[in-house]
């Protein structure tokens, strides 16, 4: 993974940023580039902000111990 310094553009001034290569199966993927196309905004934005919601949504479980044997 390559690390970059430059701010992301959620506008958060000084976060890091990484660059992951990603696949997605293709009638997702085309889904993702018609609302990209759609809200014109970069289909990056719609992964992350998934990815928050996702993080949302499955916080609470997150916090719950790990079984035994388990691993962070």
């Amino acid at each position: 993974m390559q690390t970059m310094p430059s701010p992301p553009p959620n506008g958060e001034e000084g976060e890091r940023t990484t660059r992951l290569p990603i696949t997605f199966p293709e009638p997702l993927y085309e889904r993702l580039r018609e609302a990209s196309y759609r809200q014109h905004v970069p289909m990056s934005a719609i992964v992350r902000e998934a990815l928050r919601e996702h993080l949302r949504r499955t916080e609470p479980q997150m916090r719950l111990p790990l079984g035994k044997g388990e691993k962070p």
